[in-house]
């Protein structure tokens, strides 16, 4: 039994500490870990497909933007949990292969829209 103790004791030290995230009282915060990645669909030319994955230990909201060959953005959002990715589309096929994205953390799912509120940029083009 001493043996799984110090066991589980030696894997819990060995494992990095999770940062804690500074939220205000909406459960939002500010600068979160995101990274973006994209790459053009093998059934249609000219649509791009982003995925963004959130690197952060609770929760984010992400708006993501793909500008389409028209000149107009196709835009979505999305709560994404920690250590996640979600994976982003415009259903507009024709796209430029310019693409731009905020994120905002966000500890309370049902409340991300709060949070997006106090984004600078979110209700805005994003001029891509």
């Amino acid at each position: 039994m001493k043996f799984l103790t110090l066991l589980a004791l030696s894997i819990s030290l060995a494992l990095p500490a999770a940062q804690a995230v500074a939220a205000d009282s909406d459960g939002c915060y500010f600068q979160p870990r995101t990274t973006g990645d994209a790459r053009w669909s093998k059934y249609d030319d000219d649509k791009l497909i982003v995925t963004i994955t959130n690197r952060e230990n609770s929760g984010v909201y992400v708006k993501v933007c793909i500008k389409r060959k028209s000149g107009s953005d196709d835009c979505g959002a999305s709560w994404i949990r920690a250590g996640k990715s979600e994976t982003f589309s415009a259903y507009d096929a024709h796209s430029t292969g310019s693409y731009g994205w905020y994120s905002v953390g966000s500890q309370n799912r049902d409340a991300s829209w709060v949070c997006s509120g106090k984004t600078n940029g979110w209700h805005t083009d994003m001029n891509l």
